[in-house]
């Protein structure tokens, strides 16, 4: 019974797993880019803390008034999502504002720096996201993972019926 028991809390573990991972996993396999929101700038509309799924596009696919993620520059990986306010096709660049921003951003976008365009939202996973990306994140889903492998293990020796290893 006690085998059992503990082989069940393993794949309980397990599970749970893949499942928090599902939102992160399945984006990225449909092509989506998968950001979490960490400022209020695009407040109300996408708080900070939610996750957004970025479809990557040609600069000629966007519209103005389209939400879109950019590089802050072309040195640097690190992106922002802001609504396109202009475009001037001849210098290629996107003029952009974050919704609770008083102006414009000051920094045009070019072309070049656009990564995609927000086609969905999930409130509150941005958090959850920035956690298991973080050391303690990580740490935290290997030791589940040892933990429910150990759980299997032990359910194993303790169940009747089956071989014990020695």
């Amino acid at each position: 019974m006690m085998g059992r028991v503990l082989n069940i809390l393993g794949t309980v573990i397990i599970l749970g797993i893949i499942l928090i991972s599902i939102p992160f996993l399945v984006p990225k396999i449909m092509g989506y880019h998968v950001y979490d929101v960490i400022s209020g700038s695009m407040e109300p509309e996408y708080p900070k803390g939610c996750l957004v799924l970025v479809k990557p596009l040609e600069p000629a696919q966007v519209q103005e008034g389209d939400v879109i993620t950019f590089q802050v520059s072309s040195a640097s990986d690190a992106v922002t999502t802001h609504r396109v306010v202009g475009i001037d096709e001849d210098k290629q660049i996107f003029r952009t504002k974050g919704d609770a921003n008083s102006g414009q951003d000051a920094e045009p976008v070019a072309f070049q720096r656009l990564v995609g365009k927000v086609m969905f939202k999930i409130p509150l996973l941005g958090n959850y996201a920035r956690f298991i990306r973080s050391t303690p994140g990580t740490v935290t889903g290997i030791f589940l993972f040892i933990i429910a492998i150990l759980l299997w293990y032990l359910g194993s020796i303790l169940t009747p019926g089956k071989p014990k290893r020695e």
